[in-house]
């Protein structure tokens, strides 16, 4: 959804069932542009799902204002798995279903994350970042060039 030059919106979750939901703001790139709503289903197959990738527009899923590359990975218990290599230098992870480790080289670093946790972090060298699970792993990869 692009609020752009202003909208009036709610959510309600139609169905008699627990909803899991996220609400993830992004600041604009341009500003008072017209307001717009996207909605995709996202596939369940495992590796890296690329939803968005701002350096190539033609076959991205969804509209995002912003210079941003957008990934839902889900992964089976795996170690020392890299991260999608297109990933820029500032990220924001959030995990949407099971735990895993970050691991950094670069800063001597070990970091646990869990369902619901999101961690913003910078990758210098991209062979620097890591993670490990021991169980199913779902979760979703923002990338930027830039904050």
């Amino acid at each position: 959804m692009s609020a752009g030059t202003g909208i009036s919106h709610s959510e309600k979750n139609e169905e008699n069932e627990n909803c899991k939901l996220f609400q993830i703001w992004i600041y604009p790139q341009k500003e008072n542009i017209k307001p717009r709503y996207d909605q995709i289903s996202l596939n369940e197959k495992l590796w890296d799902n690329l939803i968005f990738n701002y350096k190539d527009g033609k076959n991205n899923k969804l509209f995002l204002n912003q210079s941003i590359s957008l990934w839902r990975c889900k992964y089976k218990p795996i170690k020392e798995k890299k991260l999608p290599l297109k990933i820029d230098k500032y990220n924001w992870i959030q995990v949407i279903e099971g735990n895993l480790i970050l691991k950094s080289k670069d800063s001597n670093s070990n970091i646990f994350l869990e369902s619901g946790d999101g961690l913003g972090f910078e990758v210098n060298y991209y062979d620097d970042v890591s993670i490990d699970t021991e169980k199913n792993l779902d979760f979703l990869l923002f990338s930027m060039p830039s904050l």
